[in-house]
């Protein structure tokens, strides 16, 4: 055989190898250009899952359930893990006090559960009427009015109020219940979908949630570079709770901390900084029994924004409440704008002030999140045209 012949040969086969990861190189990198990235970011317990799990339904009109069977057997023993962990909370807190007779004995048991064994989440359902009953406790009920003293998980109520249902053998979970389990989110979960913004222009767009716990931060670092938008959520009904990882630490005053630090980052001089300030609801139902002045003295001393016609201080006051956190998170936002560090990032990095745009959330509700969402796609769509020099006319 000619020795050239295999020569030509084995060039012409590197060509097409050279030529195909050309190819491929090329598309990869029009694939980037086309990508629009949105950084989820927050203390834990924030409501970034949940947002993200919002963004499925809103993606998938239409269709009831945008979860697979797998996925939904997963939720189920995850609904059981977190009904298991509130019972133990609550009578953990609920201390020396008596509970009504006959139910010592099943709420001995319910300490000693294990909530990642199969056969005791199933005890559920054997003990549901006793466990119906403790949650009636009034010992129960006084230990619940006061959980902002120690960690309880937000779904606590839409669980233990329906635990026939959700303890059933036979039980699927809803939307709502999806909505509302508790999964704790370690490292980095992506999601991504078409975004539409014009006949002729649709984008991909990547959500990226991270874990908010301290011990997960050191993670987040690589998901910095080419962030067009950081949403940050912040619970605004934390104002009164600690964390989970430092009780002494006000998680309000964490979220103002972490806020502050993220939007100070040289990575995001360019980024959209969005903030949502979700659990209103929550928010709503607790202001009128644990003041916020208790917890911000300063709160006493805030006159309102004329900018924005927003209240000055009003005790036990949703509006005034939510204005005063807006107002909080807002001087953050104008200090890191006015610092000199930041102002010598925009020189180098030939970015500007950057707008922050503030929204009130709930998570758990979908056609809020539809409607907060489609404000903030038209501001996605407002920075791409300018970043393309392009009239939005």
């Amino acid at each position: 055989m000619d020795k050239n012949s295999d020569a030509e040969g084995d060039q012409d086969d590197m060509n097409k190898i050279n030529k195909r990861i050309d190819a491929d190189i090329k598309a990869e990198k029009k694939r980037i250009r086309n990508m629009i990235k949105i950084l989820l970011l927050g203390c834990g317990e924030a409501g970034k899952t949940t947002f993200i799990k919002q963004m499925r339904i809103i993606q998938n009109p239409g269709q009831d359930m945008p979860w697979s069977a797998e996925e939904l057997t997963d939720i189920r023993r995850n609904v059981l893990r977190n009904a298991i962990e509130c019972l133990q909370v609550l009578l953990d807190e609920v201390g020396e006090q008596p509970l009504q007779e006959g139910l010592g004995n099943t709420a001995d048991r319910v300490r000693k559960l294990d909530k990642e064994k199969e056969q005791d989440q199933a005890r559920l359902w054997e003990w549901r009427d006793t466990l119906q009953d403790i949650w009636k406790d009034p010992a129960i009920v006084e230990t619940y009015n006061r959980r902002n003293e120690f960690h309880l998980p937000d779904c606590c109520r839409h669980f233990l109020s329906d635990i026939t249902r959700i303890s059933n053998p036979n039980f699927k979970p809803t939307t709502e219940d999806v909505l509302m389990v508790r999964v704790r989110t370690i490292g980095v979960v992506e999601y991504s979908f078409p975004l539409k913004f014009r006949e002729n222009l649709t984008k991909d767009c990547i959500f990226i949630d991270v874990g908010g716990q301290r011990n997960e931060r050191k993670k987040w670092i690589h998901c910095f570079s080419d962030v067009l938008m950081v949403m940050f959520l912040a619970a605004a009904s934390e104002y009164d709770q600690a964390l989970v990882e430092d009780i002494s630490e006000n998680r309000m005053d964490e979220s103002l901390s972490l806020f502050k630090t993220i939007i100070s980052y040289h990575w995001f001089s360019k980024s959209s900084i969005c903030l949502f300030l979700n659990k209103k609801d929550l928010l709503e139902e607790k202001i009128k029994t644990s003041p916020m002045e208790v917890y911000f003295p300063e709160f006493e001393k805030y006159a309102g924004c004329n900018c924005c016609k927003s209240k000055g201080f009003v005790s036990r006051d949703f509006r005034a409440a939510m204005d005063f956190i807006k107002h909080l998170f807002r001087e953050q936002h104008r200090e890191v704008e006015d610092s000199d560090d930041f102002q010598d990032i925009i020189l180098k990095e030939g970015g500007s002030k950057r707008p922050l745009y503030v929204h009130e959330t709930c998570a758990t509700d979908t056609n809020n999140i539809k409607k907060v969402f489609e404000s903030v796609q038209d501001t996605i769509f407002k920075m791409i045209m300018a970043q393309a020099g392009m009239d939005l006319e």
